[in-house]
């Protein structure tokens, strides 16, 4: 998300928030607090904040005139348009420099655990969504009771291709495959996975070697 302002002294700046990983994207080369700003966010996830990083730029008039003329185009266009707004956006969405993040902690509904633990408990697959850094998935992850502390967490981080992740998946549902002709409880605690937001387009897909991989997938997930 994005603003564009102008100053009192007449300087046309741009405000961006999101993500780390998609702000980090489009940063400056030259930075002054990135790698603090790195270690703060991932503090805060680890206690299970959700968190956003914010950065700056500041725009050259005459940019920015040629600019708004893309962006009125885009916005108004009868086909595609968040589509082309979002490539408009994109265009000008560069060269940031980072000022700071922002934590926020977002408890659980009253009831939530409990929910989930009856979900388990009938025999329910649960997936849960969170959209936030891994390690905040993780941290929701103990207070929901998705994941408890005799599990075993199997990591899927960001691969560079589908293929990498789907070889990934493979091996980690492997090892849970071993357990089939163990006892149910030691199922029911052998692990849980959690895929990392970056690599999650890459195993959605619906090819048949996608559904074939899909369908050997029997444990619960925490998917980021």
């Amino acid at each position: 998300m994005s603003v564009i302002v102008r100053t009192p002294a007449g300087c046309l700046k741009i405000y961006c928030k999101g993500a780390d990983s998609v702000i980090y994207e489009r940063l400056h080369p030259s930075q002054l607090f990135v790698d603090v700003t790195l270690l703060h966010m991932e503090q805060f996830a680890t206690k299970g904040y959700r968190t956003l990083c914010i950065a700056v730029a500041e725009i050259d008039a005459d940019d920015y005139e040629k600019w708004s003329k893309l962006y009125h185009k885009a916005s108004t266009s009868l086909h595609n348009r968040q589509e082309e707004i979002d490539r408009v956006a994109d265009l000008i969405e560069r060269n940031l420099f980072v000022i700071g993040a922002t934590a926020i902690e977002d408890k659980l509904q009253e009831g939530v655990p409990e929910a989930i633990a009856n979900f388990q408990e009938a025999g329910i697959r649960v997936w849960m969504l969170t959209g936030d850094k891994q390690e905040t998935a993780v941290n929701i992850g103990y207070s929901s009771c998705l994941i408890k502390q005799d599990m075993s967490l199997l990591l899927c981080t960001e691969k560079q291709s589908a293929e990498d992740t789907r070889q990934t998946l493979v091996q980690i549902i492997d090892r849970l495959s071993g357990l089939k002709a163990a006892k149910k409880e030691l199922r029911e605690s052998a692990g849980r996975i959690v895929v990392q937001r970056s690599t999650r387009g890459f195993h959605t897909d619906n090819s048949p070697r996608q559904q074939r991989l899909s369908g050997r997938c029997t444990v619960d997930t925490a998917v980021q």
